[in-house]
């Protein structure tokens, strides 16, 4: 068995000498982001599968009248559930919940639960500052509920309760040791837990500040009930820390029959493995054991090596003196910082005035004054970055971080714009997410965002959600974003578009719906506005149907055109489409003709009808609708140069459909009455195309010329007054019901006559 084990773990360490898998490992482990959807809404337990992730959902759950935040990430095999615990310093809590170790998920094949303890909303006067240790109230056993809580998501999932880990350190170690000996069967592990409250130097505090009393509680003293438990304990403690050995770990090694001169390394009692350590730290009782060893200890519990072993035990000897070496490291590390510290305080030297220097933009000067002082090193760094020079500024910025530990110059956005100007988006992305966590401003949402996306990571709904919340004034924040971003989307036929379609997908809903039995004709409806519903999206049709939507942006389409153009016609050319109807209105008809130009060129065997009611035909420097609301807005989207780039190529459609072949039939239905719509239209029959035929509503003073072709007869009465309202002054007189009832029999129609597909006629 011996002889297998180490050839495994030779096997292993052959694999990890390839840096490029080091380095692959390293960023796999990394990457965890707090892309997590937030549910305020209280949700029942049983509820809980319905809308958890493998992104992560913060989720209240009601369990027996107490509310439990939670954090869950989902995993695809569901075959295994960890529990983590939060521990007693809430300082770091965000928006009142703590979850501790949520980025540990991306380590595990498991449903990764974080459960935050309520204990703030039972006692008001409880610091951030102080532990509760999941207590509960005199009455109500926060941990027994809790054991409750997990048995029950066992149940939920169809787990089993040996198949559940409990993972907690400190005061969230107290919690899963004694919620793990309630349940009978999971695995714990435990760093440096508390396990006699009243031994521990906060109690006093905590006693304060809530007036729970716990000297005669049987919470209090959980050594017994470890032991006594059928569950399996993975403890670790420091020797080095005073406060838990001597009050902690001498009650447990009294219990399980270990002298404290024998205890130094891995020992193994009944249900019990318990591992000391000795490791140097500027917090000795939360030093040495991170995010590697958990994993480690974690799939040793759930593997068969039996940890009595001697090569386990020798590993466990070996490891500790490893975890010593890195503590002194680290020691020596803040110590270092520190004297830089105090020889900055005291050198002598009368530095040249580098701010004076960087704002004459004189940056060689600042780089040969440079020195290791905070200030200094921030005009060294923000030379290097003005010269272009940003790896030299990165380096500089890593070492400000370290130095700067007031934050007195330093801030993560430097390092951000660094590592973007070195298009490491991945990196950019980690600091300007810290910024965004910090800050939530406008500048910071927008650079998180963007960066967000060039890193290839998907939005969360609450991503997109901001996107809305920026939506008025002059600020529109998905404009923004695609300010910094869309210099950086390939450009090639063969480069990687994921971040590229992502964002069309963001912009655009282009939702192909096929018929059954198949069909060789396509109508493709473009909605004009953004309402989130489809043009027609209510009718039913006995052909395949492509709706068309904006969804943030109302601007005549003008977002990635050529992109999303191509996507429309790769979208559809493998249908082999025989008969290709278009149909929009107003704005929706201009993208209409747009669309059906290219399709007549890209599908040549196939028939290409477009209708287009009422349309603006010119969207560039064009007055005749400078009354036209949403025309007026996208000018003001002219200070993009990625707009106004699509503009000026695609502003106006008479060249664009000035020569085109014989398989299109554009018909633009508009009001002879109407200014605009009369100037508009003939912007493309003055081309005198074959192809371009014309349907003049003669009378109709209105902009929706659909109405006569979308509503019967009985049903336009009551349209009147919006067909009116939209009229925006461009109409040059009015009818009443009489005359538009009129209108519609000599030149309407039905809309089945233009697509005799439709068979719901609502």
């Amino acid at each position: 068995m011996r002889e297998k084990m180490q050839k495994n773990t030779f096997e292993n360490l052959h694999y990890f000498r390839n840096p490029q898998i080091i380095q692959d490992f390293r960023d796999k482990i990394d990457e965890a982001n707090s892309n997590f959807s937030v549910f305020d809404k209280p949700i029942s337990i049983e509820a809980i599968p319905k809308y958890i992730t493998p992104d992560g959902t913060v989720l209240n759950v009601d369990f027996e009248n107490f509310n439990f935040p939670i954090l869950i990430f989902d995993n695809d095999e569901r075959k295994k559930i960890i529990i983590s615990f939060s521990s007693g310093d809430r300082t770091k809590a965000v928006n009142g919940n703590l979850f501790v170790r949520w980025k540990y998920h991306k380590y595990f094949d498991a449903i990764y639960i974080c459960i935050d303890s309520p204990m703030q909303k039972l006692f008001p006067k409880l610091s951030n500052s102080t532990p509760s240790w999941y207590l509960g109230t005199k009455n109500d056993d926060l941990c027994l509920l809790l054991s409750k809580f997990i048995s029950k998501l066992s149940q939920i999932f169809k787990i089993d309760l040996e198949d559940i880990t409990l993972l907690g350190s400190s005061a969230g170690g107290y919690a899963a040791c004694r919620i793990g000996s309630l349940l009978n069967g999971c695995k714990v592990i435990a760093i440096s837990p508390q396990l006699i409250i009243t031994n521990w130097h906060e109690y006093e505090i905590f006693l304060s500040e809530t007036g729970l009393h716990l000297e005669n509680d049987s919470r209090n003293n959980i050594v017994n009930d470890i032991a006594n438990s059928a569950s399996k304990f993975f403890i670790t403690f420091n020797w080095l820390s005073k406060r838990d050995t001597q009050f902690q770990l001498y009650p447990l090694l009294n219990k399980i029959g270990i002298s404290p001169t024998d205890c130094y390394g891995l020992n193994n009692v009944s249900n019990i493995n318990l591992w000391v350590h000795a490791s140097c730290g500027e917090s000795l009782h939360s030093a040495g054991i991170g995010k590697l060893e958990i994993l480690w200890i974690y799939n040793l519990l759930n593997s068969n090596i039996n940890t009595k072993s001697d090569l386990v035990s020798g590993f466990v000897k070996f490891y500790n003196e490893l975890l010593n070496e890195k503590g002194k490291l680290e020691l020596k590390l803040s110590r270092l910082t520190n004297e830089i510290s105090v020889l900055k305080k005291h050198n002598n030297l009368t530095p040249p005035n580098l701010r004076n220097f960087y704002i004459s933009k004189n940056y060689d000067a600042v780089i040969r004054n440079s020195f290791l002082d905070a200030e200094r090193l921030f005009y060294t760094g923000m030379s290097f970055y003005r010269l272009k020079q940003y790896t030299k500024a990165v380096a500089t910025f890593e070492l400000l971080r370290v130095i700067d530990s007031k934050r007195e110059f330093f801030s993560e956005s430097l390092l951000g714009f660094s590592y973007f100007r070195q298009k490491q988006f991945s990196k950019a992305f980690e600091y300007f997410y810290n910024v965004w966590e910090k800050e939530k401003t406008y500048i910071s949402t927008r650079n998180y965002l963007a960066l967000k996306v060039l890193a290839n990571k998907t939005l969360s709904p609450v991503d997109l959600l901001e996107f809305d919340k920026y939506k008025s004034g002059n600020k529109n924040l998905f404009l923004d974003v695609l300010d910094i971003v869309y210099p950086y989307l390939p450009k090639s036929n063969t480069a990687d578009k994921t971040s590229l379609n992502y964002l069309i997908d963001i912009q655009y809903n282009l939702k192909l719906i096929r018929s059954k039995p198949s069909s060789d004709e396509l109508y493709i409806l473009i909605h004009p506005l953004i309402t989130g519903k489809s043009l027609f999206g209510n009718r039913e049709f006995n052909c395949d149907v492509l709706f068309i939507e904006q969804k943030q942006i109302y601007c005549y389409f003008m977002l990635f055109v050529p992109e999303l153009l191509e996507q429309i016609s790769q979208k559809i050319s493998s249908y082999s489409y025989k008969k290709i109807t278009i149909l929009s209105t107003s704005a929706g008809a201009y993208f209409g003709i747009l669309l059906g130009a290219h399709l007549s060129k890209e599908l040549k065997a196939s028939n290409i009808i477009v209708h287009a009611f009422s349309p603006q035909t010119s969207i560039d420097n064009n007055d005749n609708i400078n009354k036209v609301t949403h025309y007026l807005e996208l000018q003001k989207f002219k200070k993009y140069s990625f707009v106004a780039e699509n503009i000026a190529k695609y502003g106006n459609l008479a060249p664009i459909i000035d020569k085109l072949g014989s398989n299109i039939k554009i018909h633009i239905y508009y009001g002879t009455e109407d200014k605009v719509d009369c100037f508009e239209a003939n912007n493309l029959f003055k081309l005198n195309k074959d192809y371009i035929f014309e349907h003049a509503i003669s009378g109709f003073p209105y902009h929706q010329s659909i109405f006569l072709w979308r509503y019967s007869e009985d049903q336009l009465p009551s349209k009147l007054s919006t067909m009116y309202a939209t009229a925006g002054g461009n109409s040059s007189c009015t009818i009443n019901v009489g005359q538009l009832i009129q209108i519609k029999r000599m030149f309407g129609g039905d809309l089945s006559d233009l697509l005799p597909h439709m068979i719901n006629k609502k």
